[in-house]
């Protein structure tokens, strides 16, 4: 049950909850978004990468994995099918009261985005099919500034998207890209 739905149930706020479980030392239940970093994460290490997460040393930090010391990851996550499609919201939340700047663009709807060309190297998609992590491997740099959402098809033989499923290969490549540029 989550923090929310407990609150509900007895009649007190989220916070109220959150601050009992913190106080007495009961953890909560691992949301979608830290569930789906520590699998990247994981996944990562299992490849031999060097990775830290960002989120652990603050919260608000632009990006969620660092990997090598010099590629941006920004994870998005989800578990629900929706008409056998995974979709991925790119967009901030409707009460973010964030303003447009270098790295966040406001859109048409008022919404607001962040700049991903600007804020990361790749956009790990995990969508959560049946409990099990699918992986998409997306270079920032391809993928547009006002788009506000991915939508992909995990059954699908013809997705646009489906050259970045599980294409760990193009991180270790920009890596070795940058160490020639470095050098060179």
């Amino acid at each position: 049950m989550s923090d929310r739905e407990i609150g509900d149930l007895y009649g007190v706020t989220r916070a109220n909850i959150s601050y009992h479980r913190k106080k007495w030392g009961i953890e909560g239940k691992p949301s979608l978004s830290k569930k789906a970093i520590q699998d990247v994460q994981n996944k990562l290490d299992s490849l031999g990468f060097v990775v830290e997460n960002m989120k652990k040393k603050n919260t608000h930090h632009i990006f969620d994995l660092l990997v090598e010391n010099t590629i941006r990851l920004d994870i998005r996550s989800t578990e629900t099918l929706q008409e056998d499609t995974f979709r991925f919201k790119l967009l901030d939340s409707d009460n973010s009261c964030l303003l447009e700047s270098d790295n966040r663009l406001q859109l048409k709807n008022g919404r607001t985005k962040k700049i991903l060309r600007n804020t990361c190297d790749f956009v790990i998609l995990v969508g959560y099919l049946k409990g099990v992590a699918n992986f998409w491997v997306i270079p920032s740099r391809n993928l547009k500034d006002d788009l506000n959402g991915i939508s992909i098809r995990p059954y699908s033989d013809s997705s646009k998207y489906l050259d970045y499923k599980d294409s760990w290969g193009s991180i270790r490549q920009t890596i070795k890209l940058q160490r020639v540029n470095r050098v060179g």
